[in-house]
């Protein structure tokens, strides 16, 4: 499809609006799941690294709907921007249609709807079991790396002392730690420093520079012998921390993280503890998210026209409401599939069908009667009214004409 000027000129201005509103809302997205982080008290929020990579990983789903959203709000912005300042009437008076005027941002929903397909496809689920993944593994770490400065820990048999924590490099000073034996007897540590090293998925706790005392079961606890304990002086000490690797489940066992692919091929015989109704949701809801946006940018550009007079704060409100709403009704219709085990066809598909038969019948209103849209839906409305109530009311008779004699005027 050739773009000719004017549709280079559109798609420029839109582009540019949509990036905006979407670095826009995914920084506020990004920096609302931080603060949810940091408030549960997770160890690895303590940790800027991870807590990066685990919110950058909701970027793909947060794009899934946010790529309708900015294509709405960019095409809304740009015709309501040209049409303040008198540029579209010159178009439609040179004989261009609302079609021919609408051909770029179709191309651009196109555009939008092949991205989001990968998006919600394929990209989504990937990242969302990598996030699980990779939360596995950091709630699998040893309870060490919750050590807190001057601060006597137990985990099980051990009890460990550490006077500065770096948690960045992951290193220690001044270190003590006491572990009691089944037999009875003790272990008794000290370093100078230490570090946790992990190689791939196993962690072990590097001392340097320490003592390590060992008490041997002695006699009975009342006698008032002390045994000596035997003495190390060690310059480096491995202790395991993960005597085998962690591994986390494959993917593909919830619907959250199987394809558009995976979900229609496995609708009939989901994952264990998956319902068909889970199924269903998850693959229908992405088809509507996917399929809107091939019609958003006309009606963004028929709410952007219904009042042409002056500006209205009203109306942008209205519009970006009319979006948030359409949105949390197609979740809400996923959610009710999920839980109740009604039909998608019942629950998604006729809003969205709504909202494709309404924005065509405004397109196709905008093309052959001249107005508002509002005002041709009116006049539409009071047509059909007139027309079937003529067809069943009775007609009237007609009366013949009178005749009016006409007299001549009399010659003097």
């Amino acid at each position: 499809m050739a773009l000719g000027i004017f549709d280079r000129y559109v798609l420029w201005r839109v582009v540019g609006v949509m990036l905006a509103t979407i670095v826009m809302g995914i920084l506020l997205l990004c920096m609302a799941r931080m603060l949810v982080f940091m408030q549960s008290g997770a160890q690895f929020a303590q940790e800027f690294a991870q807590l990066a990579t685990l919110t950058a990983l909701f970027i793909p789903h947060y794009l899934g709907f946010m790529l309708p959203f900015a294509l709405f709000w960019g095409s809304y912005v740009v015709v309501r921007r040209l049409s303040l300042n008198s540029e579209l009437q010159p178009l439609f008076a040179s004989g261009m249609s609302f079609t021919r005027f609408n051909k770029p941002l179709l191309f651009l929903g196109v555009i939008v709807s092949l991205i989001n397909l990968g998006m919600l496809g394929w990209f989504e689920p990937l990242a969302r079991y990598s996030y699980r993944e990779i939360r596995f593994h950091l709630e699998s770490i040893p309870p060490y790396f919750a050590v807190r400065e001057g601060v006597f820990m137990n985990v099980g048999r051990q009890t460990i002392l550490v006077e500065s924590i770096d948690a960045d490099t992951r290193t220690f000073s001044k270190v003590f730690l006491f572990e009691q034996g089944e037999d009875g007897g003790s272990t008794q540590i000290t370093a100078e420093r230490g570090e946790a090293v992990t190689r791939g998925k196993y962690i072990t706790l590097v001392l340097r520079d320490g003592i390590r005392s060992v008490f041997e079961p002695g006699a009975a606890p009342y006698s008032g012998r002390q045994d000596s304990p035997d003495l190390y002086k060690f310059e480096l000490l491995a202790l395991p921390l993960t005597s085998q690797t962690i591994e986390f489940r494959d993917i593909g066992e919830d619907e959250q993280e199987l394809s558009l692919v995976d979900l229609y091929q496995r609708a009939s015989s989901p994952p264990p503890g998956t319902l068909e109704s889970e199924m269903a949701s998850e693959l229908n809801r992405k088809l509507v998210i996917i399929l809107s946006s091939l019609f958003l940018p006309l009606l963004a550009t028929l709410c952007a026209q219904a009042n042409t007079r002056g500006r209205n704060v009203v109306q942008g409100v209205f519009s970006i409401g009319f979006m948030i709403l359409y949105q949390q009704l197609i979740q809400f219709g996923g959610l009710l599939t999920d839980k109740s085990g009604l039909s998608p066809l019942v629950t998604m598909w006729p809003l969205f069908g709504l909202m494709v038969v309404g924005t065509l019948l405004l397109v196709y209103l905008q093309d052959r009667r001249a107005g508002r849209p509002s005002e041709r839906v009116a006049a539409t409305w009071f047509n059909f009214r007139q027309e079937f109530r003529a067809w069943y009311s009775p007609k009237p008779r007609r009366r013949a004409p009178k005749r009016v004699s006409q007299r001549r005027p009399i010659s003097r």
